[in-house]
């Protein structure tokens, strides 16, 4: 993933915002973002905090072909 996100940075213009959302980030991505970020902060959201009223998950299984 790192070398994905690298590369989509490098190939998109030099003039652009970048923001990196994830319910979870390891140090290596953090790394990432703090390399191709200017002044990049984290977010955290207490638990208590999470309002997910209404939130419907779904899957759908198919065959493999």
């Amino acid at each position: 993933m790192q070398k994905d996100i690298t590369n989509i940075f490098i190939e998109t213009p030099h003039d652009k915002q970048v923001m990196m959302f994830s319910a979870t980030m390891n140090e290596s991505m953090k790394a990432i973002a703090k390399r191709l970020m200017q002044n990049p902060f984290e977010v955290f959201i207490n638990d208590d905090k999470l309002v997910l009223h209404g939130l419907k998950q779904y899957f759908v299984k198919l065959k493999e072909d």
